[in-house]
C-alpha cells in the first residue's frame, strides 16, 4: 500500500532503497525485476550505493545467471532511461500520489481503512484513560 500511494524523489540517494522504493517509473525495481532481486545477495542498497560502482552489478555474480539475463539486459536500460541525476548532500523525498496531499502516518491510516464504516466506537478505542504519565510510557 505504501508504494502505491507514494513516490520516492531522488536527492542523493542515501536514503531510497534501490530495490524497494519506487524512485524509478512509478513501481518498486523489485516488482518489475523479481528474478533480479530475487538474486540480489544486498537486497538492502541504497539508491546511491547501488549505482556508484555498479553496485547492484556485484550482488549479482554469484550461482547461476543465466535464468536472471533478460532482466539483467533490461535493467541497466531503464536506469539510463529515467535519466536519474544525485545530488550530493541533498535528501530524498517521499511524495504522496493521493491527491497530492503531504505524505503522512495519519494518511496512510485512512487510506488503508478508507472502506470500513465509521462507528461512535472510535472515540473509545483512541482515547487513553490514564494519567499523562502512564500515557508516556
Amino acid at each position: 500500500m505504501f508504494s502505491t500511494a507514494t513516490v520516492v524523489t531522488i536527492g542523493g540517494g542515501e536514503q531510497a532503497s534501490f530495490w524497494d522504493c519506487n524512485w524509478i517509473g512509478g513501481r518498486a525495481l523489485k516488482l518489475s525485476f523479481p528474478d533480479l532481486y530475487n538474486h540480489s545477495i544486498l537486497k538492502n542498497r541504497s539508491v546511491v550505493a547501488a549505482l556508484l560502482g555498479a553496485g547492484w552489478v556485484h550482488d549479482l555474480w554469484h550461482g547461476n545467471v543465466n535464468n536472471i539475463l533478460p532482466q539483467f539486459i533490461l535493467l541497466p536500460r531503464v536506469i539510463r532511461d529515467a535519466r536519474i541525476t544525485l545530488i550530493a548532500g541533498q535528501h530524498d523525498a517521499i511524495n504522496c500520489t493521493a491527491g497530492g496531499a503531504e505524505y503522512s502516518a495519519r494518511l496512510a491510516y485512512d487510506m488503508q481503512f478508507s472502506d470500513r464504516p465509521r462507528t461512535e466506537l472510535e472515540s473509545l478505542i483512541c482515547k487513553v484513560w490514564t494519567t499523562g504519565l502512564v500515557k508516556f510510557f
